[in-house]
């Protein structure tokens, strides 16, 4: 009886540890989901300014249209994005069509005097570092995630329920970020 009664105990135990390790990983992953959804936001910002700045833009600089036809299928890839991964790569290349209508101040100085191109200069640089902020958190909150997941005993609960690990949210890699001109206003 008093074997019975140590395998139980033993056996609720095991129970208990493994409802306590598989709540943890429910509560980081809906972190991670609130996290997103602060980058989500802040996305939404950025393209709800995207068409204003493109419109100021395009009045003073129309011959530039590789570069309008460039956002605008950019913008139109990531609404169609699934997954973070893609939506990821999708935001890549946005941010890089953002950076190329900011560089084209340097060569139209008509946009630095118009007043819209630099009110939305503004809001943008204000959107950007929302953004980052929010890039940071989520990063922060996979990183917990993630290491919480490949400790032991976590893994085997993880593994068991089939928690998978996420990516963190990169946008340019070093090397594109080393290429690209600095631009003085």
């Amino acid at each position: 009886m008093t074997l019975i009664l140590i395998l139980f105990i033993f056996s609720f135990s095991i129970f208990i540890f493994i409802i306590m390790f598989y709540n943890g990983f429910v509560n980081k992953k809906n972190k991670i989901n609130e996290a997103w959804s602060g980058i989500e936001i802040q996305l939404k910002r950025r393209y709800s300014l995207i068409p204003n700045l493109l419109s100021t833009i395009k009045a003073i600089a129309a011959h530039e249209e590789s570069i309008f036809d460039k956002m605008t299928d950019s913008l139109s890839e990531r609404m169609q994005a699934q997954g973070t991964n893609k939506q990821v790569q999708a935001e890549t290349k946005i941010q890089q069509s953002i950076n190329q209508i900011i560089n084209l101040a340097a060569k139209y100085p008509e946009l630095k005097a118009n007043e819209n191109f630099l009110d939305f200069q503004n809001t943008l640089e204000e959107i950007e570092k929302h953004i980052e902020m929010a890039r940071r958190y989520y990063n922060a909150v996979v990183r917990d995630y993630n290491t919480n997941m490949e400790r032991f005993p976590n893994v085997i609960v993880a593994k068991l329920f089939g928690f998978q690990s996420f990516n963190y949210y990169e946008i340019e890699n070093f090397e594109t970020v080393k290429n690209n001109p600095e631009v003085k206003f």
